[in-house]
């Protein structure tokens, strides 16, 4: 079941949030929808200049700094394709 959420905003910020998702293709309901899901969901509001990484994302990402910095899981730098082949083979 689907309710009907009347709100005032500025008619400037409306008018972006609407071209931007038309240009995402993704309706402004939707986005709006996925927001409050997610202010439900971790029962906080973020206010940031800056955009913070989920908690979720934050920890896959520190996993694979880490496994950059493990010396065994990079590849060196090859001159050529035929050298890359013979990395690759052993």
């Amino acid at each position: 079941m689907k309710t009907v959420v009347s709100v005032k905003i500025e008619k400037e910020l409306w008018e972006s949030a609407k071209d931007l998702s038309e240009e995402l293709g993704v309706p402004l309901s939707t986005i709006i929808g996925a927001n409050l899901r997610e202010f439900v969901r971790s029962r906080q509001v973020v206010l940031a200049s800056e955009p913070r990484l989920r908690p979720e994302v934050a920890t896959l990402l520190k996993e694979a700094r880490a496994k950059r910095e493990d010396a065994k899981t990079l590849s060196p730098r090859f001159k050529d394709a035929k050298s890359a082949m013979k990395w690759l083979k052993a």
